[in-house]
């Protein structure tokens, strides 16, 4: 009986844990990559380092996925909540609303000029995400129409090949972090190994989502939970973050849970997915409500420190 419960387990970390940890660790760093890539030049068409890019990259990964299932349910979960869902960010999200709408505020006519900027950003977030989403999923029609490929190879191949790097990607970002640990730009390897941890905590509260509760009011509620515990303890970083900005290794280890652990928590792709499944309506309150509340914490917890001691090292 030990040795069958034995080989479960281990059939259990190959077919889907390790695959699960090296698309988490993948997805962080495409997150990163195109962070930074963004930010290396200005007078960008669009705010410099914005999550803006990432998730509309994102989408329309999830979106050609959503068209193109794999049979193996294992891989199809590890390239959507695992990749897609850790590439993209709703918490990076609300917090780019938060410096649009609070820190730089004193930069506009009036304080009027904020809420121009909370619809202006939410209008441009929505519309792209989405826009990307349903771009990938014609992409996944066109690319099944014309090419006669089996899914269950391609996914095997997929597999085999995570399998094979999770251990050493594991092993690198440590090494690396270690090595690195003095230099702020480890924050690329720390982060990713925070980013397992949001990435497995997000696909265990995503089980909500099939709860009757969920289902009767057609209401994603374990997405919610996972974007609103994000943007909640990422306001609560950022206050850290404006602390201990003189010391820098916490500056260090708190910068990597900010782009690993709640960035990695929280996602977008998966967020628009839901939405595009739901009649107008009912995505419209999932929006709304996810979106109010999700910011509703940035301005009580984030905004209130603001105005009673200020954020100079944010700003």
């Amino acid at each position: 009986m030990n040795q069958v419960g034995l080989s479960n387990t281990f059939s259990t970390l190959t077919e889907f844990h390790l695959p699960f940890i090296a698309t988490s660790i993948i997805g962080n760093v495409c997150r990163l990559s195109i962070l930074k890539l963004n930010n290396l030049y200005s007078s960008s068409y669009t705010t410099n380092g914005t999550i803006l890019y990432v998730n509309f990259t994102a989408c329309i990964f999830m979106g050609i996925l959503q068209t193109i299932k794999f049979e193996d349910s294992n891989i199809q979960t590890c390239l959507t909540t695992g990749y897609c869902g850790t590439f993209s960010s709703f918490s990076t999200y609300i917090w780019e609303l938060f410096i649009h709408t609070v820190l730089r505020a004193d930069e506009y006519p009036n304080r009027g000029y904020s809420i121009c900027e909370f619809l202006i950003g939410n209008i441009i977030e929505l519309s792209v995400s989405i826009s990307g989403l349903k771009f990938g999923i014609n992409m996944g029609l066109i690319l099944k129409q014309r090419f006669n490929f089996g899914t269950r190879k391609i996914g095997a191949v997929i597999k085999a090949t995570l399998l094979f790097l999770s251990i050493p990607l594991l092993i690198l970002m440590l090494v690396l972090a270690i090595v690195y640990r003095n230099k702020f730009n480890s924050y690329w390897c720390l982060s990713s190994l925070f980013a397992v941890f949001g990435t497995y905590g997000r696909f265990y509260l995503s089980k909500i989502n099939s709860k009757p509760l969920s289902q009767k009011w057609h209401f994603p509620l374990g997405t919610f939970m996972t974007n609103f515990i994000a943007s909640t303890v990422l306001s609560i970083f950022f206050i850290l973050l404006q602390r201990y900005s003189s010391d820098a290794i916490k500056k260090l280890v708190i910068y990597s849970l900010i782009e690993g652990l709640t960035a990695s928590l929280s996602t977008m792709s998966t967020f628009m997915n839901e939405m595009n499944n739901l009649s107008f309506v009912k995505s419209s309150v999932y929006f709304v409500i996810t979106v109010f509340s999700s910011y509703s914490m940035f301005i009580i917890i984030l905004g209130s420190y603001k105005w009673s001691r200020g954020l100079d090292h944010l700003e």
